[in-house]
């Protein structure tokens, strides 16, 4: 008889370890603008539909308008006739415009799967025109900012930022609250 209930006490703490087990290392999953993000043990997953070719056409962008301004330079410097004041100033606007976003996009990426231990930390932000962003820093200097919510429709900055907050500070993640406008 003894032997029966241990065998029996045995399997319900096993099975009950096992359960709170599996609620431990549970996928953190939140619905965000675009998508989902997911924090596992050791990733955070994001699922937002920022694709690669996007960022290579925006960087084409950038890489023509810098070289139109540079052009329209050379055309001001080589012509004869310097009173147009507009071919200077649309020059040195396309090439300052142009490198800023080269440069914006070579320090951030779009990767989908990121390693909690390459995150320097997380910086939840509020945009202009009522954007919530949450930027997450790597130890590399690149940023991933991953749009939470657009115009309050989902609501996440009031039901699920604290979950959000409780789930980095679990995961040991520093996170930080950025300033309320930020520059795109």
């Amino acid at each position: 008889m003894q032997v029966r209930y241990n065998r029996l006490l045995t399997s319900l703490m096993s099975a009950w370890y096992q359960r709170n087990t599996y609620l431990v290392t549970m996928v953190t999953r939140f619905i965000i603008y675009n998508g989902t993000l997911s924090i596992e043990d050791g990733e955070i997953r994001i699922n937002d539909g920022k694709r690669l070719q996007t960022r290579m056409i925006v960087i084409a962008v950038a890489l023509l308008m810098l070289i139109m301004g540079v052009f329209y330079m050379l055309m001001y410097i080589s012509g004869t006739d310097k009173s147009s004041f507009m071919l200077p100033v649309l020059s040195i606007g396309l090439s300052l415009s142009g490198l800023l976003v080269f440069v914006n996009q070579l320090r951030t990426t779009i990767r989908q799967k990121i390693s909690i231990h390459e995150v320097r930390r997380v910086v939840i932000l509020t945009g202009r025109f009522s954007y919530l962003y949450a930027d997450i820093y790597l130890n590399s200097g690149r940023r991933r900012r991953v749009m939470l919510d657009l115009n309050d429709t989902l609501r996440f900055g009031e039901d699920h930022l604290d979950d959000l907050r409780r789930t980095f500070n679990d995961k040991n993640i520093p996170l930080t609250k950025g300033e309320d406008k930020i520059r795109d």
